[in-house]
């Protein structure tokens, strides 16, 4: 007669744990032995901003019901505070393209303060 017994899952996936074991390996330690610490001074930047990015809700708050704000005007307060943030690359990108013309850019600057209208004193 044969064997009607359904095999146990230990049977079917017998390196089941093994492989396991390698994909947490491959997946998170890996990214420890991967770490230089100069990656470190721009990762706690990165965390600091996402810690005040949670504080930040709460004096949302605050600052809405202590100044009687609609939010409308708090979401463009935000939206105003924020943008030189988010023009942090494109703006630095520019720069690090017209970096290596940057005595023109320094005799530029000298010549729009020379012509610079100047107040009556």
């Amino acid at each position: 007669m044969p064997n009607t017994e359904k095999p146990s899952s230990a049977a079917q996936f017998p390196d089941y744990p093994l492989r396991l074991w390698r994909w947490f390996d491959r997946t998170v330690l890996d990214l420890g032995r991967q770490l230089r610490l100069s990656y470190l001074p721009p990762l706690m930047v990165y965390l600091a901003a996402g810690i005040s990015g949670l504080t930040n809700i709460v004096g949302t708050f605050f600052v809405k019901d202590y100044l009687g704000l609609s939010a409308e005007v708090l979401a463009a307060l935000g939206f105003w505070t924020m943008l030189p943030w988010a023009l942090k690359m494109p703006l630095g990108h520019l720069v690090g393209l017209g970096w290596r013309h940057k005595a023109g850019l320094i005799y530029l600057g000298a010549s729009l303060i020379a012509i610079s209208p100047r107040r009556a004193q």
